[in-house]
């Protein structure tokens, strides 16, 4: 994942060594836009990087606070109705028993959701729809992202949780 917002860089200074006097102010400032965007990715995947180094040691602490579950999701959902809409992905969200606590880090909630709500824009065809879903069964909260995407073969399934694994489906257009 570092490769590419590193190649992008690369070659956007590339053009820029070779065709940047040409260029009108607009355009290099276009390319230099896209350099710090790729940058900034560079940066967040680092972060997550060495986070999971802390995680793995044992040095990680969480920053817990009772929250409403729900009203997290909302949150996480609303914020990225642009995206949504830009495929033309219907949304909806449930909740089966009123305003859920739990004690939990808002940033990990929040991160946590948008990677879930995230792969189900990435999979789910212009035009589909995801639904989130939270309830609560017996002493145990179930969040459920469905969406209308190709979903993942049964016999990949058992790398869904593995570090790193990469599946056979592939996103959608948009």
């Amino acid at each position: 994942d570092l490769r590419s917002p590193t190649n992008s860089i690369l070659s956007f200074l590339d053009i820029m060594t070779h065709d940047g006097d040409s260029m009108t102010p607009q355009e290099r400032r276009s390319i230099y836009e896209r350099m710090e965007r790729a940058g900034r990715h560079m940066l967040n995947l680092i972060a997550d990087l060495l986070e999971m180094v802390q995680i793995e040691s044992g040095k990680y602490s969480l920053k817990t606070e009772p929250l409403a579950l729900s009203s997290l999701c909302k949150e996480v959902l609303q914020n990225m109705q642009g995206s949504f809409k830009a495929k033309d992905i219907h949304t909806s969200f449930h909740v089966g028993l009123g305003e859920l606590r739990v004690n939990m880090d808002r940033q990990k909630g929040i991160q946590i959701l948008t990677n879930i709500l995230s792969n189900a824009l990435k999979f789910t065809p212009r035009g589909g729809r995801v639904d989130l879903g939270l309830d609560v069964q017996g002493k145990i909260m179930v969040l459920e992202v469905k969406d209308s995407g190709p979903g993942i073969p049964d016999d990949e399934l058992q790398k869904v949780f593995d570090r790193f694994a990469k599946l056979s489906t592939k996103a959608t257009e948009g």
